[in-house]
């Protein structure tokens, strides 16, 4: 498990960033290095997460009719985007990337599970919400303002261990709970679309060959795309309150439109970001994606997808 890690985080690392000992077609290669990673991680969190589908569909067409659509659509893209960038890294002479020495852990017993061995456990997630309150901010940018704490819209997700997808045909027995992981979920996929969001602006600051920068640009716009989409899917969410059958703890969803948010800029149905400080305060606020900083941009996307305990089994006891 250790060597798989190190592996991958290895992957990453020496793809990560473009310094200036490299050639241009050194920094081409590092550039897409990193997001052929970010986009296999994507694509195979996607494919997972499309799992789901066969599980808890009416659950989820709860927060939009058009889930059924939505959620294939935006696993395929990842995937075009994770086999075009190796075909690119190829194309110069350069490894490709693949996540499947890393794809060990079990996943769903429900039924309609795909039953393959999975990258992401996605049944022990600690979610930041964050999100959802840092593009509504018109005050704070978490570039000009990085030690100010924006709230959680869901604040039990970011506490404990919750899950995204049913994870045996008990979980599906109580209708509340089952749409509780739905509600889970629905945050879940813009938490993930939201750090591709940033990291492709970021990696375009960095980018020094045209071609690699034409490549950022042109994949960066689809994951705002994304985002937006599942942003708007989050704010249908039903209020509830559950118990894990499993854990016993108590699964919230507040009302979104009520304190302590609601009001002009919470209203759930807003999915455009509010303008706010953008590069420093003697300028007007400017409707803009956040964070674009480019310090520590190659381990932040490692410590972004970590951090919300995706491959929780797979790093217990080693770090």
């Amino acid at each position: 498990m250790q060597d798989m890690w190190s592996s991958m985080k290895t992957a990453i690392n020496r793809r990560s960033l473009v310094t200036n000992g490299l050639t241009t077609a050194g920094a081409a290669v590092a550039s897409a290095g990193l997001l052929a990673t970010n986009s296999s991680a994507l694509a195979q969190v996607g494919s997972e997460e499309h799992d789901r589908l066969a599980e808890d569909t009416a659950a989820l067409a709860k927060l939009d009719a058009d889930m059924a659509q939505s959620v294939p659509d935006n696993t395929d893209d990842e995937f075009t985007h994770q086999k075009f960038l190796n075909a690119y890294l190829a194309s110069k002479g350069a490894d490709t990337i693949t996540l499947k020495p890393v794809r060990t852990l079990p996943g769903s017993t429900a039924t309609g599970s795909s039953g393959r061995l999975r990258l992401t456990n996605l049944t022990q997630l600690t979610l930041d919400t964050s999100w959802w309150t840092r593009y509504r901010s018109s005050t704070y940018n978490p570039d000009l303002d990085p030690y100010f704490t924006f709230p959680q819209a869901i604040p039990i997700l970011a506490v404990g261990q919750h899950t995204a997808i049913p994870r045996t045909d008990q979980d599906t027995k109580d209708p509340t709970f089952l749409q509780a992981i739905a509600n889970t979920a629905a945050f879940h996929f813009p938490k993930i679309e939201q750090g591709g969001t940033s990291l492709d602006p970021s990696m375009a600051q960095r980018a020094i060959s045209v071609e690699v920068l034409r490549i950022i640009i042109s994949i960066g716009p689809t994951e705002t795309m994304h985002f937006q989409t599942w942003v708007d899917k989050a704010g249908n969410l039903p209020h509830l309150t559950a118990v894990d059958p499993v854990t016993g703890a108590s699964v919230i969803f507040p009302d979104l439109n009520f304190p302590p948010f609601g009001g002009k800029h919470f209203q759930t149905n807003l999915i455009m970001p509010e303008p706010c400080p953008f590069l420093n305060r003697t300028l007007p606020p400017c409707s803009i994606i956040r964070p674009t900083e480019t310090k520590g941009l190659a381990m932040g996307a490692v410590n972004f997808l970590t951090a919300m305990d995706l491959f929780h089994r797979l790093i217990t006891g080693i770090l």
